[in-house]
């Protein structure tokens, strides 16, 4: 179920995005556009969780630096999901447009290089934000090297997944599980537990058991994920022969005649 951010959320994340005006100050349609994608109403499932596990682990209220990293987080949420629309051509996005077809009526012809260079912005801008955030923080080393190797866990997953796409052979199920973890379940759900627990200075909790169960909350949203979009009848992974455990299922599952 998608949700508006909370206020202080939202506030973090402006501060940061008002900076693309300087970046282009004679062209307010892409700082506008930008932002208006940013900020749309979605499931929110990493502030939610960082902020969970923060109070979870006797964190008091939360406080503006846990408000930044949220907002770091989200940001890097939007630059993987413009990456995401630009290497699978996606045209919707969170019950709008994605952001390179905005760009692309904004700005006729461009609208794809826009977004690219858009979602590198937004990572860079994200990185320094969790570096500032961290330093506010207690354990503020293990934080900012912690979303480092969720952010590069993302971009392996996402690699790995390509390259695992027809024409190639579907990867073994172990593989698949594999690839669902780097790319979802260290990013969505790891990544803002763990941190959530440090932030609060819980050193004395057991990391790697919330690592686990991260992992398996990540599997399931993607499995979940998965047969959503199947039911739905757009499902854009099954077309492009992307590895998925629904796809192994339905390859094992098949006769030797109505296999590829």
């Amino acid at each position: 179920m998608s949700a508006a951010y909370p206020p202080p959320l939202a506030r973090a994340m402006r501060a940061v995005l008002q900076d693309l005006n300087a970046v282009a100050p004679r062209q307010a349609a892409l700082p506008s556009l930008v932002r208006a994608f940013c900020l749309r109403p979605g499931k929110l499932l990493r502030p939610r969780l960082l902020r969970a596990a923060h109070a979870a682990a006797g964190g008091r209220g939360t406080p503006p630096a846990l408000w930044q990293l949220a907002a770091a987080l989200e940001l890097t949420h939007s630059f993987a999901l413009i990456h995401d629309d630009l290497v699978d051509q996606a045209q919707v996005r969170r019950g709008g447009r994605a952001l390179p077809g905005l760009l692309d009526e904004a700005y006729p012809g461009q609208g794809r290089e826009l977004a690219l260079i858009t979602g590198d912005w937004l990572y860079t801008a994200a990185l320094r934000l969790a570096f500032t955030a961290t330093r506010a923080l207690p354990n503020s080393d293990p934080l900012f090297n912690l979303w480092l190797a969720g952010a590069q866990a993302t971009a392996a997953g996402e690699l790995g997944e390509l390259l695992a796409s027809a024409p190639c052979p579907l990867p073994s199920v172990r593989r698949i599980l594999a690839l669902y973890d780097q790319k979802t379940g260290q990013y969505t759900f790891v990544l803002p537990l763990v941190m959530g627990v440090l932030s609060a200075g819980g050193g004395e909790y057991d990391l790697k058991a919330i690592e686990a169960a991260g992992l398996c909350l990540g599997r399931a949203f993607q499995i979940r994920n998965d047969l959503a979009d199947f039911r739905s009848g757009r499902d854009e992974d099954i077309r492009q022969g992307r590895p998925t455990l629904l796809a192994a299922r339905l390859l094992a599952a098949a006769k030797p005649r109505e296999r590829p």
